[in-house]
């Protein structure tokens, strides 16, 4: 393995995952300071690939410009894809288990705003757009090292296929310490943690496919930015419904294993198009 992914690597690992554990293990997990700091984690990655360029002595990966002209369709899907296929896998969640699915919440929010529940949903629909605006600026700094580091430097040793499963694999375990809190799929399911830490793997997999297409479509790290910044914005849409999943690996949230199975479909079904 190249000296600057191992660099990398630890880097992107190790300075997360202490602060992290220091928080988890301080109570701090849900609180408004763990979340601005998760936040600003989301940069590690773009810092360590730094470090690790400078270290091996390597050129720079994808672009930081947008790279708007000619790639208008390109960003137009990493913007709204996310959120049908939220919405989707939501529904198909609910239908498949009937007996999670509440509208009290919805009930809640439109008795407090005094408007229709339809209008609750399409505000809470088109709220998701500029909110994934908002997320691709802290979704960069992922970006610019899972795609813009990890996934061009695999690709040179193993192909883009294995690069894109790889990096979405060890993308899959670096969220584990707040997985392991209950970030995304809460803790009463079976098999905890490790069927947890496998079905994030299973989503970054997916989302990472999407994310790395969009990278060598566009050469930009703006375009899978946006990508991740629109599912980060629309992952909790069927949550509003939800009382009780008996398996929250399984969904509804755009993170559980039917979501992320419907966003890999899409991926499959869309790519000749997309390819054109």
């Amino acid at each position: 393995m190249k000296r600057g992914i191992i660099i990398y690597l630890i880097a992107s690992f190790s300075i997360p995952w202490t602060i992290w554990i220091a928080m988890n293990g301080a109570g701090m997990f849900g609180t408004m300071p763990y979340m601005i700091v998760s936040a600003l984690i989301m940069w590690i990655p773009a810092l360590s690939a730094l470090i690790a360029r400078n270290a091996a002595h390597q050129k720079s990966g994808f672009s930081w410009k947008p790279s708007i002209r000619g790639n208008g369709g390109s960003y137009l899907i990493a913007w709204l894809l996310p959120i049908p296929a939220a919405i989707i896998g939501a529904v198909l969640c609910f239908t498949l288990f009937p007996g999670s699915f509440t509208s009290e919440n919805l009930e809640s929010l439109s008795a407090a705003e005094g408007i229709p529940s339809s209008l609750a949903i399409t505000i809470t629909v088109l709220s998701m757009l500029p909110g994934a605006i908002i997320n691709a600026l802290f979704a960069i700094g992922e970006e610019a090292g899972w795609r813009g580091y990890l996934y061009p430097e695999l690709q040179k040793k193993v192909g883009r296929g294995w690069a894109v499963a790889i990096t979405g694999i060890i993308w899959g375990i670096w969220h584990t310490p707040i997985n392991m809190m209950g970030y995304n799929y809460s803790l009463g399911y079976p098999g905890y943690p490790w069927t947890g830490i496998a079905a994030m793997c299973l989503f970054c997999i997916v989302a990472g496919a999407w994310c790395s297409y969009l990278a060598d479509r566009t050469g930009s790290l703006w375009a899978p930015a946006l990508f991740h910044g629109s599912v980060n914005a629309s992952a909790g849409f069927g949550l509003i419904f939800s009382q009780g999943m008996e398996a929250t690996l399984l969904g509804p949230a755009l993170s559980g294993i039917i979501p992320s199975l419907i966003l890999g479909a899409l991926f499959i079904a869309l790519r000749p198009w997309l390819a054109s």
